[in-house]
């Protein structure tokens, strides 16, 4: 399972229309094995064998309204092992870096 949170960037900047988040999961070789999108509940890869897998989060700013998204931005990437169930949280911070908590 995996929790975002969203928190205002230096000098409080928002995204004025908001910002979806995205999580890509890559096997050990960079094989993209999934994508999940960020609605109100956390984010659930299903059907993971155990294993290392690459986080990639990142932010899609809303273009006017989240039916229209820009490209990815405030994103960063982690290790993470998968045994059973494995939990982790993604930071994100408008204008920087997000933050991967194991």
């Amino acid at each position: 399972m995996v929790e975002t949170t969203t928190g205002a960037g230096q000098g409080g900047a928002l995204y004025t229309e908001g910002a979806v988040a995205e999580l890509r999961l890559l096997d050990p070789s960079g094989v993209e094995v999934a994508t999940l999108r960020a609605g109100r509940d956390p984010l659930v890869f299903r059907d993971l064998a155990a294993g290392s897998y690459v986080l990639k989060p990142a932010l899609l700013p809303c273009s006017g309204s989240c039916d229209i998204l820009d490209d990815r931005t405030d994103g960063c990437r982690g290790a993470v092992d998968v045994a059973g169930r494995s939990t982790v949280t993604v930071h994100f911070r408008v204008g920087a870096d997000c933050e991967i908590e194991r």
